[in-house]
């Protein structure tokens, strides 16, 4: 027991103390300069934010869904909603009156007629998109609205207006880009003169806005003015061509050779045909009139005539 007692005695504090430098003053004394642990400090949460995040574990704002809604949004996003249940849900909320640019705009009827049926067809079907995004806009206000309404417990209606609010922006956000792809799926079919008039419309009840007709009638007008009013040159006489111009030889193709060509072209000649001798009356027959007959003398000679 007197030995572990005289150990206990003896044992030396090992716990981390902060770190000392010493340093020698002017008589020799030594000074000691205390230099604090930096892994002991522990920073604020403003000084956390300031260094930034990097390193730092990522927090996730996640939420876990009711398994009743988790099942049947899972479902309809899969497949789809039933085509009757879908038109029903649309004609449950009527489009706010104070907001109609939640009508999905209409073609015009100068540009339908320019289109093809497939590319009005292809228009239709965005449209008709559209008219979903603003029955799902509208069961969002008319939320919001009851909320705004009644300002009690403003603590808990906040969230709630909040969250609301930040799906309807969404929402609109997207009618808003099927409005613009709808019109850039149209306008490179269009007169380029015309297109740079229609990029320029505002969005209305009607795709490129209203009174189209006029607005094109009045870009007419304006570019004939300035072909009129545009200082042409006059045109050169073209000299006359001349009418004894010989045209460029024709190029004479090769003719063929060989072997074969030759037998050909020996088959084609014809020989002369050997004179047969005449007997004495055709030839007669055939001397001409008034024609002086000479008779040899010589037997041989009248015999071989």
């Amino acid at each position: 027991m007197s030995f572990i007692t005289t150990l206990a005695q003896c044992s030396v504090d090992v716990t981390p103390t902060k770190d000392t430098n010493t340093k020698e003053k002017g008589g020799g004394e030594k000074e000691q300069a205390t230099v604090p642990q930096t892994e002991d400090l522990s920073l604020s949460l403003n000084i956390e934010e300031l260094l930034g995040a990097e390193g730092l574990p990522s927090t996730s704002t996640a939420i876990e869904l009711h398994e009743s809604l988790a099942k049947r949004w899972s479902a309809i996003l899969q497949n789809g909603l039933n085509a009757d249940t879908k038109n029903n849900i649309i004609r449950k909320y009527d489009t706010p009156k104070n907001c109609n640019l939640l009508i999905p705009p209409k073609l015009n009827e100068e540009v339908a007629a320019a289109l093809s049926e497939s590319a009005i067809k292809r228009d239709q079907r965005i449209r008709n998109q559209q008219t979903i995004l603003a029955a799902a806009i509208t069961t969002i206000g008319k939320t919001l609205n009851n909320l705004i309404a009644s300002p009690q417990n403003e603590s808990e209606t906040l969230p709630q207006i909040e969250t609301l609010s930040d799906a309807a922006r969404l929402l609109c956000d997207i009618y808003h880009d099927n409005t613009v792809t709808r019109r850039s799926l149209i306008l490179p079919g269009l007169n380029k003169d015309m297109k740079e008039l229609m990029e320029q419309t505002p969005i209305s009840e009607y795709l490129f806005g209203d009174k189209l007709q006029d607005k094109v009638n009045a870009i007419k007008a304006v570019k004939k003015s300035g072909q009129e009013l545009k200082n042409t040159p006059a045109r050169v006489p073209l000299k006359p061509k001349n009418l004894n111009f010989r045209g460029p030889q024709r190029h004479q193709l090769p003719r063929p050779s060989g072997q074969k060509q030759k037998l050909k072209r020996n088959a084609q000649v014809t020989k002369p045909s050997k004179r047969t001798r005449r007997s004495p009356q055709r030839q007669q027959h055939h001397q001409r009139p008034g024609a002086r007959i000479v008779v040899s003398a010589d037997p041989v000679l009248r015999a071989n005539a």
